[in-house]
């Protein structure tokens, strides 16, 4: 399954940060836009997901009833793992309904396992993980997140990766991902971050990029 959008989840040992997109997709087009594909369902959980724009922003609209829904009725919040397992029965309900193209990523924190990242793959699967990426040229951001993960990063350092990831991800893709909406949850509950832009990214990268090539002229005349 190759669907349109970019989609990234790290989880460390202080908070977990979901990325999306903010492109609308389609089966052929791809939307420059403003799209919240990061839907907040409780003070500690978060849901990301991409697909296509109908089946996520209905997906994903309808999780945020039910999660609304259950808090009114039972005056308390689903803890994480219990949102992880009551969204995956809604994303197979919702596959077998009809076919559908949809990643989710669900991240959060419980006071008795700390943090937590999940996979849902649409077929009943769930995977807990400290890291992933999905969509279109997930597999050129992964190998990013495999290099550079740490269980000790700090936000910052999460937010350059992802920026290097939006950098590779458009170098490689025939898409423009020219920004990536962030949340992150962490001892003080879930909240939004500013958008990763591309065009500070590649700003960050040919600063860096500069500083390098100074660094080995250094090192030569050195020598």
């Amino acid at each position: 399954m190759n669907v349109l959008g970019c989609l990234l989840g790290l989880q460390t040992d202080n908070f977990v940060m979901l990325a999306a997109d903010t492109s609308l997709e389609n089966v052929l087009v791809h939307i420059l836009s403003d799209v919240v594909k990061i839907i907040k369902v409780g003070e500690k959980v978060g849901i990301a997901g991409i697909g296509i724009a109908a089946d996520r922003a209905n997906f994903l609209r309808d999780l945020a009833i039910e999660f609304e829904f259950f808090k009114v009725r039972n005056h308390r919040e689903l803890q994480l793992e219990s949102a992880v397992h009551f969204v995956n029965k809604q994303l197979i309900k919702a596959s077998n309904a009809k076919t559908m193209q949809l990643y989710i990523l669900v991240g959060g924190y419980m006071d008795d396992k700390g943090y937590q990242l999940h996979y849902l793959d649409g077929s009943g699967g769930t995977t807990s993980i400290p890291y992933m990426a999905q969509g279109i040229g997930g597999k050129f951001c992964e190998t990013i997140l495999k290099l550079r993960y740490r269980p000790d990063l700090n936000q910052a350092e999460v937010l350059s990766i992802f920026g290097d990831c939006v950098v590779e991800l458009n170098k490689r893709s025939l898409f423009n991902f020219s920004k990536l909406c962030v949340a992150v949850i962490d001892e003080n509950g879930f909240k939004y971050l500013k958008n990763i832009e591309l065009s500070k990214c590649l700003v960050a990268e040919s600063i860096k990029n500069q500083k390098q090539k100074e660094q080995l002229k250094q090192q030569k005349q050195q020598k």
